[in-house]
């Protein structure tokens, strides 16, 4: 049997009633079709069968109803947390990206730190070479003067 779409009111189910067929969705045409159905019953069973079978009919037609619309809800969420999900995931990528680049400007720093400690020691080093070389040289200096005087 199909089912007249649902709109916030219980649909009426297309051919499982008589006279549901020609029906839209909602309360008054349920209505209608109970009472249709009781105007034509033949006696108090017959009634009785007939009201049972509309009950059960809009019974199926309201929880088909009630599942269509958490169905909707719940696809409504999946992608609203999907779109999440790809939100973090971008976010993820551009901050992995950030650590790398951050990485690579701490090596080139530690890089150019320890080659300027290297720099800072040979510095010292010429510097204990040109003091040593001086102080020759100023003994060559006066060293002839001493040679001289002797």
């Amino acid at each position: 049997t199909g089912i007249v779409e649902c709109n916030n009111e219980v649909p009426a189910p297309i051919g499982s009633v008589p006279g549901a067929e020609n029906l839209h969705s909602g309360i008054t045409q349920w209505v209608e079709i109970l009472m249709n159905e009781m105007a034509s019953a033949s006696n108090s069973d017959d009634a009785k069968a007939r009201a049972s079978r509309v009950l059960e009919a809009y019974g199926k037609s309201t929880s088909s109803c009630i599942c269509t619309e958490a169905m909707q809800k719940y696809q409504k969420e999946i992608l609203l947390y999907k779109e999440q999900f790809e939100a973090v995931i971008k976010e993820n990528t551009i901050l992995k990206k950030a650590v790398a680049i951050q990485h690579e400007r701490q090596k080139e720093h530690e890089e150019r730190n320890q080659e300027l400690q290297q720099l800072k020691q040979l510095v010292m080093q010429y510097r204990e070479q040109i003091r040593n070389l001086e102080d020759k040289q100023l003994r060559l200096v006066h060293a002839p003067q001493t040679i001289s005087a002797g």
